[in-house]
């Protein structure tokens, strides 16, 4: 059976024109909750990464605390390095004396006796890249005057200044028959062999 609708014209346009104006509406609100919520999401984001970007500078902050606080002990280790350094320089090519002395007083022969000694140090020379050895590297000489039996006893003296490790070149300047026996001016080359443990590491720093 047919329907028949006997609604005039421009009712059934306003109703056709509410029907689309509710539509329009609806849609228009959807479009409005999902914009909504994808802004509530963004937000919520945002939210995260501040708080992360906030704990990362708390965490910041806190290393740059304990790097100051680390700064002090920096300061003192570079501080004891360059009083080290300066310690090292201030003893470079140090020579024991007491032990030359003594070297002295053993190797004079008995037939012969010291009338002058003489120590000149200077800081180490630069070593010769063609000696076989580091003793080559020379830091001071001993001058020694004396008056000896004979001149057997000056040979005897210049063998026995060869022998002392770090003695080299052992030199006669002059001997001459006196009253009383035979006058030398004689001498020996200091190496490198002779500094102190800190002489040889300040000159090895240098």
């Amino acid at each position: 059976m047919s329907q028949v609708n006997l609604l005039p014209r421009e009712v059934m346009q306003r109703q056709r024109l509410r029907r689309l104006t509710f539509l329009i509406g609806a849609g228009s609100a959807g479009v409005m909750a999902l914009i909504v919520l994808f802004f509530l999401v963004q937000v919520g984001r945002l939210g995260t990464v501040q708080d992360e970007i906030d704990q990362q500078d708390r965490t910041n902050r806190g290393i740059q605390t304990r790097i100051d606080a680390l700064q002090e002990f920096d300061d003192l280790r570079a501080e004891a390095q360059r009083k080290q350094e300066l310690l090292a320089s201030a003893f470079t090519g140090e020579v024991s004396f007491s032990g030359v002395l003594m070297d002295v007083s053993r190797l004079i022969p008995v037939t012969a006796y010291l009338t002058d000694l003489s120590i000149q140090t200077a800081a180490p020379a630069p070593a010769d890249p063609t000696a076989p050895t580091p003793e080559q590297t020379f830091v001071g000489a001993i001058s020694l005057g004396g008056i000896s039996s004979d001149f057997n006893t000056v040979a005897d003296l210049l063998t026995r200044l060869e022998r002392v490790q770090g003695w080299l070149n052992p030199w006669v300047q002059s001997a001459a028959d006196a009253e009383l026996g035979v006058t030398l001016t004689t001498g020996v080359d200091l190496g490198s062999a002779v500094l102190t443990e800190r002489g040889r590491q300040g000159a090895g720093g240098g």
